[in-house]
């Protein structure tokens, strides 16, 4: 199996970091969809207990990334042929749970962390259309978990990130809705959404932005 790229040094719980490490090796592809994870191969290679990995992939089966099976093997999942527009809409209605709980609440100084996510989002899909939606995707769910006034719920939206904006990349961009002007005309709304604290602007725009239709922002 190629290298995870991880150090095991330094881990602050040794679950989350195993869960981490493959986390990160699917996502970037260094594992490949449908590839099985051979249990005793990869403990000794990430130098842990069985048990330890164990949990880890469990708690992977979880976010959709990796599927276990009956006889206690496990594998990568292979989302090639899963919607994308299912998990757009499943992103989507996460993320307006988090934006509608959280936006009423925001201080100023994460009003002003929220816009710059935005913002970057913005110039982000600009330069790079199309190829670059998957990472800005990634990043966006992950800077909204952090920001969400509901813990559970953010750490949901965290939990699926992956995975879900996996499936969107695995499946067909013709399938995803999620073409750049689109994801455009949402970010530019939601940026002005959070100027002004408006939560239904807000949740407008993120319904536009993963179903590409309703009321435009």
């Amino acid at each position: 199996m190629p290298s995870l790229g991880v150090s095991p040094r330094a881990r602050p719980i040794l679950r989350n970091w195993v869960e981490k490490a493959i986390r990160d090796a699917i996502v970037e592809g260094v594992l490949q969809p449908g590839e099985l994870l051979h249990e005793r191969s990869l403990a000794t290679r990430l130098e842990v207990s069985r048990q330890t990995l164990r949990e880890a992939l469990n708690g992977l089966a979880f976010t959709g990334l990796v599927e276990m099976r009956r006889n206690r093997t496990a594998r990568v999942a292979d989302l090639r042929d899963v919607a994308g527009q299912d998990a757009s809409i499943t992103l989507g209605l996460l993320m307006r749970g988090v934006v509608s709980q959280s936006i009423p609440r925001f201080d100023d100084s994460t009003v002003s962390k929220a816009r710059d996510v935005v913002s970057g989002a913005i110039d982000a899909v600009r330069d790079g259309g199309a190829e670059q939606l998957d990472t800005v995707a990634v990043e966006g769910y992950h800077a909204w978990a952090g920001f969400s006034a509901n813990r559970v719920l953010g750490e949901l939206l965290g939990e699926r990130a992956d995975g879900l904006a996996l499936r969107l990349r695995s499946s067909s961009r013709a399938d995803a809705g999620l073409p750049p002007d689109v994801v455009l005309t949402a970010l530019s709304s939601l940026g002005r959404a959070l100027a002004g604290l408006d939560t239904e602007r807000a949740s407008r725009a993120i319904t536009w932005m993963h179903a590409g239709h309703g009321t435009r922002p």
